[in-house]
């Protein structure tokens, strides 16, 4: 970041208090330099279906948008800072279109944060990640939602890409306190009718939802059929057909899915203990457990859930993404950049 960079950044923390609990300046300066692309975006590049509004040099002006830290400078248009002591990045038209919806799942179960309760809840990393693609794509002039899951979509802050709208998702997301079951199928089904066909859905959740069954699946040239796995925290969860079929519609109208699964270490692992008291975050239940006894089977189980919902999703071509709670969002972050960038090199070389 160079000394000019510097000062502009300074200025619009310092004007907007962009500092929150998701999401800071340190942030910021460590994502200065990376990129969120859509797949969808990229094939739209080069079948030269769609438009939206980015930065640069192009033949046709559109609009300003307000500058955000990480933008390049020789894109603020400095005839308007004089006017107007604000800096604004001019846009224009270009041959692509990303727009992002990021839902976060905030049932009770979202709000454990191990078994020494300390560090961030499941929630807590799931905004953090959140917030981080919240920035990255209003800093590439595309839009983003911001919505939660509780009985269905609540919460939801509609499609935007100026620093206020930014400003106003971090708070949004502190305002949470998780609570009863997520319903992310439905709140999946809200958010199409207020999305475009072509737009990208960013999951962020533990899928530990109740009364959710495995949908049928393919196995070779077999079908198996419908059956109940029982899931290592509550006996009757599995991998969700509802959510896998409405996850199947979005899509099938040409958009793009790409699934966050957080977890905390905690929820894979039982702790080096002989004797425990589990307390189930959804259902206030409690029981005694000797982890001796049941460690085996309860490693069985996890293994068996998180394979079911990584092959089910990735059989309908959601993009899967395990993600472990730990003291730092980023290296989860780089991770998914650096697959998703060989995938799209992959793709580039398909259309080229």
């Amino acid at each position: 970041m160079g000394e000019m960079e510097e000062i502009i950044f300074a200025d619009v923390v310092v004007r907007d208090g962009l500092k929150r609990k998701y999401f800071s300046p340190r942030d910021m300066r460590r994502l200065s330099h990376a990129v969120f692309s859509s797949r969808r975006a990229i094939q739209g590049l080069f079948a030269g279906k769609f438009r939206t509004r980015q930065s640069g040099q192009s033949i046709e002006f559109h609009d300003y948008r307000e500058y955000l830290p990480g933008d390049q400078i020789n894109h603020i248009d400095w005839k308007v800072y004089a006017r107007t002591d604000r800096l604004f990045i001019k846009l224009f038209e270009h041959q692509t279109d990303l727009a992002v919806h990021l839902l976060v799942d905030r049932s009770r179960s979202m709000l454990f944060n191990g078994l020494m309760a300390n560090g961030d809840s499941k929630y807590d990393f799931a905004c953090r990640m959140a917030a981080a693609i919240c920035f990255l794509v209003s800093k590439q002039n595309d839009r983003f939602s911001f919505s939660t899951a509780s009985g269905g979509l609540v919460q939801h802050v509609s499609a935007g890409n100026s620093m206020q709208h930014l400003v106003h998702t971090l708070d949004e997301m502190e305002r949470v306190r998780p609570a009863g079951d997520a319903d992310l199928a439905a709140a999946v089904e809200q958010l199409m009718e207020t999305s475009r066909k072509k737009d990208l859905l960013c999951l962020f959740s533990d899928l530990l939802d109740e009364d959710l069954y495995q949908p049928d699946v393919d196995v070779g040239r077999k079908r198996q059929p419908n059956r109940r796995i029982e899931h290592p925290h509550t006996a009757v969860n599995s991998v969700p057909r509802s959510l896998i079929q409405v996850c199947k519609k979005w899509l099938q109208g040409g958009g793009e899915v790409v699934l966050f699964h957080i977890m905390h270490p905690d929820d894979i692992k039982l702790p080096d203990v002989d004797d425990a008291t589990f307390y189930d975050l959804e259902s206030n239940e409690r029981v005694r457990v000797n982890i001796s006894a049941v460690r085996e089977r309860f490693a069985k189980r996890v293994e068996e859930f998180l394979a079911g919902w990584a092959g089910g999703m990735r059989k309908i071509g959601v993009d899967y993404n395990l993600v472990r709670v730990s003291a730092d969002f980023l290296p989860n972050l780089e991770r998914f950049f650096s697959r998703r960038r060989d995938r799209l090199t992959s793709l580039r070389g398909r259309f080229a």
